[in-house]
């Protein structure tokens, strides 16, 4: 399943958690049904806001560490 959302532009980095819901629900399935959550993220509010939002478990949520443990491409 895939979605797109807009969201306020003066409030950024809350686009991942309003899609992720509407994906779900989509597919018919919940948070619960995910294993392990990737999120492509350039700032940790991005991942904190997330599981906060949607209740995910850190256990669960870039387990590799997502896209800050592996540096900013612009440095």
């Amino acid at each position: 399943a895939f979605g797109s959302i807009g969201t306020e532009p003066c409030i950024m980095l809350t686009g991942p958690a309003v899609v992720t819901e509407k994906v779900l629900k989509r597919a018919g399935m919940t948070v619960a049904d995910i294993d392990l959550f990737e999120l492509n993220e350039a700032f940790a509010s991005v991942v904190l806001r997330m599981m906060d939002q949607l209740n995910i478990d850190h256990s669960i949520m870039n387990v590799n560490g997502g896209a800050i443990a592996m540096g900013h491409p612009l440095g």
